[in-house]
């Protein structure tokens, strides 16, 4: 293949952008540290190539890696350890903001969250984006201006989402909250041109959304499809896609950049437009669709490119795709070197890789391809080979960036972007149409339901395909780490060999892929984990490998985040699927969190207490209901009746209550694969059911001391074996228990 021969630009680019995202995650000595070494190493061999005559050859490669290596460094430091952590060390500051709303994350009743482009801190201009959080409801729109007191922060990297690996890719600097609602003041719509943009955005998302409800439709998928917003996406249909591996066709990518300014380029072929005047177009075409879509990675990166093809007219130089794209990439980071850390911009480096070798391989066979084989014509045969090939060389070489970024792989990639590129290709080209005749009913109603039946087509296949067990996989341990690294180092290997031998380096690594997945799916899957998580008075035990998914128990009050973290770390385990959600009681926010969970996951049945009050029977009923609404079983069960969930058993508790608490008692011991773990709530040695759990303590293979429940006001005795595994919700917890049940050794959570 030889990706670099006769290239030296692009590898030049290609060096720069591997290593700015290879540092990106590091301080400032670390890279001063490599800044020194590639210095060196560059010096010493041109030292070594001068007495070496065998050595000159390679000469100029070596200047060329050091030099990009060095420059990587040097713009990464700037940005990221001068510039940003500039701004970070003013964390805690009180200054007064002027700025322009670019996007808005959510908007409540109680607060809201934007993004914003700031214009001015305490009078002194400045050009960076910041997280706007209010404590408050405001009417900011995107393209409002404003003025405010706020007070710097910088993004939490902590919790169950991580800002600061989510914003600080996308340019997003630092947070301000403003706290007052007297301290925020609307300054009216901006007249600057990349707001008029964003309003041009949000218009365009509307109409659709019109157009789609006229038609029946669901207008997530189109407006996600059309102009990048998601906010409109139905979580479900989110949840489909991801696990059919298709999540990716969502996203406003080259492809959607392609079909709408390439479908412009031919009709303005049709029509006979000069080649200049049609350059000049389809230029101002690409900016503009880039700048319509947010600058997101992968536009950004294929508009970069369809402007240089252009160009290259006006220039009278032969178009070359490999040195076109490593160079674009270069000008990205470049521009905004935090792009680097950005996993939508690495994923969208590998994927174009393998669009590429995909290319390379199938393009000399295609020809080959008759009529005669099986009836079908050549053209769909070739179609047809072309995305698998496309789709798994794709899956290949982005596997090292989701590894980083997710962990997880779905092998029906491949065969879902076989089946959904075709709709997702008529999506793109009715989206606009549908814009442009908004005014003429009689030509959007009919486009309108076309493209509704589109994007069912499209959510009732990843429906079907994400509804196969086992085709999604955690790629984790020892031996996924040392597989990833093995096929990374086989990809880059096979862009610098010959064809023949660059082949040979895609089969093993293709080869090394599927022992990844036989290792998941059959050896690591079985693996059965019981896994506890804590937030404050909210307790959630999760079972790995139970009914071919997890088992998750919820102590607590409905809060999201011990749910969300319980039910990830089970993935990690080997489980994707949540066979079973049962509740130990009913509160008010599970019925927000049920139903979030039911959307964003696969879950097969829930188990509940029968209700005893009029309040659990109102939590019930919303419960059931929205349960149903989703196609999940709703199974109910009596407090201290034995539930068997697959392979586990679950021994619930009597509803017990203390008088001087409103909260009730919780307990209740697992039986799993021969293990037993037994869980005692806060204060249980107070209630009635105290003298059941110190004889279930007696057998314990793993006892948790929980958080939730009444407050801990006295010490409690149980019959904990001396050797058996004691986890405390938290060091109070421990200091209350720790001296009245002495263990060989035990753990408190979070630390």
């Amino acid at each position: 293949m030889e990706l670099f021969s006769k290239r030296p630009l692009a590898e030049a680019a290609a060096v720069f952008t591997l290593s700015s995202a290879l540092v990106s995650a590091e301080d400032g000595s670390v890279k001063i540290l490599i800044f020194a070494a590639a210095l060196i190493a560059m010096m010493c061999f041109i030292i070594a190539a001068k007495m070496r005559a065998a050595l000159s050859a390679y000469r100029a490669h070596v200047i060329r890696c050091c030099a990009a290596v060095m420059c990587a460094l040097a713009v990464s430091y700037a940005y990221m350890d001068v510039y940003a952590a500039g701004w970070e060390s003013r964390c805690g500051e009180d200054v007064t903001l002027e700025g322009t709303v670019t996007d808005r994350v959510f908007s409540s009743t109680y607060g809201g969250s934007f993004i914003a482009k700031i214009d001015r801190v305490n009078g002194e201009r400045v050009h960076i984006r910041a997280l706007v959080e209010t404590g408050f409801s405001c009417g900011l729109r995107v393209g409002d201006s404003f003025s405010s007191s706020a007070t710097l922060d910088v993004l939490e990297s902590d919790g169950a989402f991580d800002e600061h690996a989510y914003y600080f890719p996308r340019g997003v600097l630092i947070a301000a909250s403003i706290d007052e609602q007297g301290a925020l003041e609307s300054l009216g719509q901006s007249k600057t041109l990349s707001s008029k943009i964003a309003r041009l955005r949000r218009t365009l998302s509307s109409m659709t959304e019109v157009a789609m409800e006229e038609a029946g439709g669901d207008s997530g998928i189109a407006e996600a499809l059309f102009v990048g917003e998601r906010d409109g996406l139905d979580d479900a249909v989110y949840r489909d896609m991801r696990y059919a591996g298709a999540s990716h066709l969502l996203a406003v990518s080259g492809l959607h950049l392609t079909v709408v300014v390439g479908t412009l380029s031919e009709i303005l072929k049709k029509l006979t437009l000069p080649r200049p005047a049609r350059a000049v177009t389809v230029v101002a075409a690409s900016a503009f669709y880039m700048a319509l879509t947010g600058f997101s990675a992968s536009v950004t990166r294929a508009g970069i490119m369809m402007i240089i093809c252009e160009l290259s007219y006006f220039a009278r130089r032969e178009y070359d795709t490999v040195t076109s794209l490593f160079f674009t990439y270069a000008c990205m980071i470049a521009v905004s070197p935090a792009s680097a850390a950005d996993m939508g911009f690495l994923l969208s480096v590998t994927a174009m890789l393998g669009c590429y070798v995909s290319g390379t391989f199938t393009r000399a066979d295609a020809s080959k391809i008759r009529t005669k084989i099986l009836r079908v014509p050549a053209k769909i045969l070739k179609y047809l080979v072309r995305m698998l090939t496309v789709s798994l060389c794709t899956l290949i070489f982005t596997l090292p960036v989701m590894w980083a970024a997710t962990g997880r792989v779905s092998l029906l990639s491949p065969l879902a972007s076989v089946l959904m590129s075709l709709p997702v290709t008529s999506i793109l080209y009715l989206c606009p149409i549908i814009a442009v005749t908004f005014r003429l009913p009689l030509l959007r109603v009919p486009l309108a339901n076309a493209c509704a039946f589109l994007c069912r087509a499209v959510a009732g296949i990843a429906s079907l395909l994400s509804r196969i067990r086992g085709a999604t996989f955690y790629v984790g341990g020892a031996f996924g780490m040392a597989a990833v690294i093995a096929i990374a180092l086989l990809l880059a290997t096979a862009l610098v060999l010959s064809k023949r031998r660059a082949l040979r380096a895609l089969i093993c690594a293709a080869c090394v892929f599927g022992a990844i997945a036989v290792y998941s799916a059959v050896i690591r899957g079985g693996n059965v984990d019981v896994i506890y998580e804590n937030s404050k008075k909210n307790d959630a035990v999760a079972v790995t490998d139970v009914g071919g998914g997890m088992l998750v128990v919820d102590v607590g009050d409905g809060s999201w985040g011990v749910i969300s973290e319980a039910v990830e770390k089970a993935k990690e385990s080997g489980s994707e699927r949540v066979y079973a959600l049962l509740l130990t009681h009913l509160h008010n926010r599970h019925i927000r969190t049920v139903g979030k969970l039911c959307r964003r996951e696969y879950v097969d049945a829930i188990y509940l207490p029968v209700p005893e009050t009029d309040a659990e029977a109102v939590v019930y009923d919303s419960i059931t209901d929205a349960a149903h609404s989703l196609d999940v079983d709703v199974r109910d069960y009596e407090r201290g009746q034995r539930i068997t969930v697959g392979g586990a058993a679950v021994d619930t508790v009597p509803r017990t209550m203390l008088h001087r608490s409103t909260h009730p008692v919780v307990a209740f011991a697992l039986d799993v694969d021969g293990e037993s773990v037994l869980y005692i709530g806060a204060s249980a040695h107070e209630s009635d059911v105290y003298g059941y759990l110190v004889d279930a303590s007696s057998c314990a293979d793993t006892v948790i001391f929980g958080a939730h429940g009444p407050v801990y006001k006295s010490s409690g005795a149980y019959a904990v074996p001396f050797d058996a595994h004691v986890i405390y919700a938290n060091s109070d917890v421990a200091e209350m228990l720790v001296d009245e049940n002495k263990t060989r050794d035990f753990d408190v959570y979070g630390e």
